[in-house]
């Protein structure tokens, strides 16, 4: 397996701890403590912006820092961000922020004990998916998928470097859909839509990668 290089460092303003910035620093715009929990804002001398009064660690073993091969692809986790549904359900919900070098950026999303591997996709998903609603379909990308769910989150807990700013109690809306073992996935939030698409994989075969 081929390694990725060390990741800068800087302390966190609050605690003194080490932070990992892995990626592109000049993509990152928050730096979360994973010791304390302090929202740090990367673009403003790291400035606190507030703090997780509860450090809501994930089930998983996966942490930041660690390395797997996914698709012949070397990705190092670089943040997680753990959420909470709105909706009177449990969940157990982690979103991972990966990386390699001369690949960019993915999502590993690790939800009621099934796991996807995500892409940002840049092609609009026709018709609207949040005009629609579960059970209904749509083409993204050339590939038609069925709506699983909408659900309603609020952020618990979110670590590393992150590519986007999280307000504290932030709350978002994502969908689900899927066709065998593709998946598609779509976070809208303060009038901002991502649209991600990707792949179903074991989550216990997948863990077993990450070193």
């Amino acid at each position: 397996m081929n390694t990725i290089k060390k990741a800068q460092s800087v302390q966190c303003t609050n605690c003194h701890a080490p932070v990992e910035i892995i990626g592109n620093p000049k993509r990152c715009q928050l730096l979360v403590c994973g010791y304390c929990g302090t929202v740090m804002d990367y673009k403003n001398e790291l400035r606190a912006l507030y703090a997780y009064t509860e450090v809501q660690k994930p089930a998983s073993h996966l942490r930041i820092g660690m390395q797997a091969n996914i698709e012949g692809i070397t990705f190092k986790i670089s943040a997680l961000v753990v959420y909470e549904t709105l909706q009177g359900k449990e969940e157990d919900w982690v979103e991972y922020q990966l990386y390699a070098p001369n690949y960019g950026y993915a999502l590993l999303i690790i939800k009621d004990g099934v796991c996807c591997f995500l892409r940002k996709i840049y092609h609009l998903p026709k018709p609207n998916v949040w005009l629609l609603k579960a059970g209904d379909s749509f083409l993204a990308k050339g590939q038609q998928y069925i709506i699983d769910q909408f659900s309603l989150t609020r952020v618990l807990h979110s670590e590393g470097a992150l590519l986007d700013k999280i307000k504290q109690d932030k709350r978002d809306k994502q969908v689900f859909a899927r066709v065998g073992d593709q998946c598609f996935y779509s976070k809208y939030n303060l009038n901002k839509v991502i649209y991600y698409q990707g792949f179903y994989i074991d989550k216990q075969q997948l863990e077993g990668r990450f070193v």
